[in-house]
């Protein structure tokens, strides 16, 4: 059973502007708290305690908040998605649950998990029915791993992984992605009018 997480953490947030000029994006906040400090309660809420951030920009500023919270990977070079699940392969014992930093959610870890435990595809991507589009999540194979191109993102890539690519849908599931201005908007307007902290 999947325990441990990869939460994606590195960007450099450009699309947030003056946000992020002195703050990576995972610390933008939402809600009065951190977008990473979400990101990591979610999981814990499904016992994925152990945790492992990549970390590019501003990281210094990511572990001084997160502590010995979690492990960290530092990229002196942005490695992009999938050279970071490659890089860190080793550090997983199962399949790898990988988590965007900058998206909040409601998902259910359990049931995703536990889908992909009775499915054959390599890669399984988060989605909330609606629509092929990931929800801030994905399982891959371990073996998988070594089918993905350096410097190509997972989602550049999963049409290049042997098996395909399995959408498992959450037709409960709420997510807000926070990259750009507007989405961030979205996702604390949702948060304050939810009263969710």
């Amino acid at each position: 059973m999947i325990n441990k997480a990869l939460v994606l953490a590195a960007g450099f947030g450009t699309r947030l502007g003056d946000l992020t000029k002195d703050t990576p994006k995972c610390l933008v906040d939402v809600g009065g708290k951190p977008i990473i400090d979400h990101v990591l309660w979610q999981l814990s809420k499904y016992n994925i305690d152990n945790v492992v951030i990549n970390v590019h920009y501003h990281y210094e500023k990511i572990m001084k908040h997160l502590g010995d919270r979690v492990l960290y990977s530092y990229e002196p070079t942005l490695l992009n998605t999938a050279g970071t699940v490659k890089n860190l392969v080793k550090w997983f014992d199962d399949d790898i649950l990988v988590v965007n930093g900058d998206t909040l959610s409601n998902t259910n870890y359990e049931r995703f998990i536990t889908k992909s435990i009775w499915e054959s595809e390599d890669v399984f991507v988060l989605t909330d029915g609606r629509q092929k589009k990931c929800a801030g999540a994905y399982i891959i194979r371990k073996e998988a791993v070594n089918l993905f191109q350096i410097g190509k993102t997972i989602d550049e890539c999963i049409e290049r992984v042997f098996n395909g690519v399995k959408y498992v849908a959450q037709k409960d599931l709420i997510y807000r992605d926070c990259g750009t201005i507007e989405k961030l908007m979205r996702a604390r307007d949702y948060y304050a009018r939810e009263k969710i902290s």
